[in-house]
């Protein structure tokens, strides 16, 4: 029998992380291959439903992406060039001195960094390349934004633990590699409405506050959003947390 991982927050909603989760825009991924010495081999962790692997395929001859949920994996997009598997950050079972570049998309916060470090350096190539990043809240306009607020104010006892750490910015997670420096880079779409929904129905507390309560939140606020909203396509973006390492 398989025991759930403690920190597998997404299973049950899988169907909606791999509709409501965002993509990363091209200069992320040429800036990441300009910095590898090859393009042979990217492993993608904590890769959710391979929204980061899909784009990597597009650099590297081979990606093998892995996570901790079996139902992350079965919404995956096929594709020939990824190695999709179930395994945890902390024991990929990748090959020694094999990997270019390793990337976390918006994960990391989820892992035991020390495990997972050394998991790092017996995978990469002797000056491999490691990056993390991550997004914080979908930036609209000041009034989107503030419904926004009230809503992150009534699911906020129900983020887990961990989450904190994205909340801050990451500002105390630093790799015990050599640090490259990082452009500013923004993700930007232009999305409807229930695509915005679609997004704030994937993340964890949203989860748990419907498990919890029964209370489908997004029903509740809705009215308010399409007051301003109506049926246009707006700009929604977020600011790119990004930290980039060297692995000697």
């Amino acid at each position: 029998m398989n025991t759930p991982h403690q920190q597998d927050h997404f299973s049950s909603i899988a169907e909606n992380y791999a509709k409501g989760r965002i993509s990363y825009p091209k200069e992320l991924y040429e800036l990441l291959v300009s910095l590898c010495n090859e393009s042979e081999l990217a492993w993608d962790c904590a890769t959710g439903s391979g929204q980061a692997a899909k784009d990597l395929a597009k650099y590297f001859r081979s990606v093998i992406a892995t996570d901790i949920s079996e139902s992350q994996l079965s919404k995956r997009q096929k594709n020939s060039t990824i190695e999709f598997r179930k395994a945890p950050a902390e024991a990929s079972e990748i090959r020694s001195n094999s990997v270019d570049l390793v990337t976390v998309a918006q994960a990391i916060h989820w892992f035991d960094l020390e495990p997972f470090w050394n998991e790092l350096q017996r995978v990469s190539k002797p000056n491999g390349v490691f990056a993390f990043w991550g997004y914080q809240w979908p930036q609209v306009s000041q009034s989107i934004d503030g419904l926004l607020n009230e809503l992150k104010l009534r699911i906020s006892s129900y983020w887990p633990q961990r989450s904190k750490a994205l909340h801050n910015g990451y500002a105390g997670l630093h790799a015990p590699f050599q640090k490259i420096a990082s452009p500013k880079i923004t993700i930007s779409e232009q999305w409807s409405l229930n695509s915005y929904f679609n997004h704030i129905n994937s993340w964890s507390a949203v989860r748990y506050l419907l498990e919890d309560t029964g209370t489908d939140i997004l029903d509740d606020c809705r009215g308010d959003f399409e007051k301003i909203w109506k049926n246009d396509t707006l700009r929604v973006s977020w600011p790119l947390i990004l930290k980039i390492y060297r692995i000697p």
